[in-house]
């Protein structure tokens, strides 16, 4: 699989927006309970992981177009490439997120607007992100599949990666009500983000199967043999991914019951099992036309 990195770039970067997104939620669940200073707390970690998986992720796309240097001629198609508009809005809410972070760092306040703000962004570069794939020759992308995938891991990773920062950074402070409130958004939206993306795969399937330019050579080749090599594969990440959905549903029932943040370990191993099952399910999109 010679993807690896555009892999990387549509793993972190949706984290990024996720994560993003769980802040500005996290800031609207718990604003009746913090002052302004614990609400920077609590807010402040998503914030610097975002910025720092938004980086990493939009520098590792660069790579993917072979001559890096030159990576900047992809701007000039931005009235009529969705490439071209991925790139620029993945820039601006590489800036927004800077921008927004560096502000709440100099003055200690964390504007939740401007939060959500880079959440919509992120959004819109997301959306293009679906759209690049839409766009191409290879009928296993064209699918709405596609634009369910990266929005699906979107919220599935953000959420659990940003209920782990809030975590680690208040939930010693927080009182029950709001823990009760963080983890129970947080299932909510894993549950969402997974089940959105298993109710679409009969109709992907069908679209493949049924697809008129199946009885011509295209790109790739048998598209639903290739997909149908998979199988084995696509189990395997939807067991890891619902094991994951699982422990976090104990983590919530053990919050709950205690009263405590006695879900936050559980939440970890959860956080591993979800991301490792979306990473291999990206690995699969991606080795389907190798």
């Amino acid at each position: 699989m010679r993807d690896w990195p555009i892999l990387i770039f549509t793993i972190l970067f949706p984290t990024a927006v996720g994560t993003i997104g769980f802040a500005a939620l996290s800031g609207v669940l718990l604003k009746g309970e913090l002052d302004a200073a614990h609400q920077y707390v609590v807010m402040l970690n998503p914030m610097l992981m975002a910025c720092v998986l938004g980086v990493v992720g939009f520098a590792a796309s660069f790579w993917h177009l072979g001559y890096p240097f030159n990576a900047r001629h992809v701007m000039r198609g931005v009235a009529s490439s969705a490439l071209s508009r991925e790139i620029a809005m993945a820039c601006a809410f590489v800036a927004a997120v800077g921008l927004t972070t560096l502000v709440a760092l100099r003055s200690g306040r964390v504007s939740p607007a401007a939060v959500a703000g880079c959440f919509l962004i992120g959004l819109c570069a997301v959306w293009f992100m679906g759209e690049v794939y839409r766009k191409t020759s290879v009928l296993t992308w064209t699918h709405a599949n596609t634009h369910v995938m990266f929005f699906g891991g979107l919220v599935v990773m953000g959420a659990v990666l940003g209920l782990a920062l809030v975590g680690l950074a208040a939930g010693p402070i927080l009182g029950l009500v709001s823990l009760r409130a963080l983890f129970g958004w947080t299932a909510v939206l894993v549950l969402i983000g997974l089940a959105a993306q298993l109710a679409v795969m009969p109709s992907y399937v069908t679209a493949i199967d049924t697809n008129r330019m199946n009885a011509v050579r295209s790109y790739p080749l048998e598209p639903l043999e290739v997909f149908r090599t998979h199988a084995g594969t696509r189990c395997v990440r939807w067991i890891i991914s619902l094991s994951g959905a699982a422990t976090l549903l104990c983590a919530v029932w053990r919050t709950i019951r205690s009263g405590e943040p006695a879900g936050f370990p559980l939440t970890f191993v959860a956080g591993v099992l979800l991301f490792s099952g979306e990473i291999l399910g990206r690995y699969v999109f991606y080795a389907i036309h190798d």
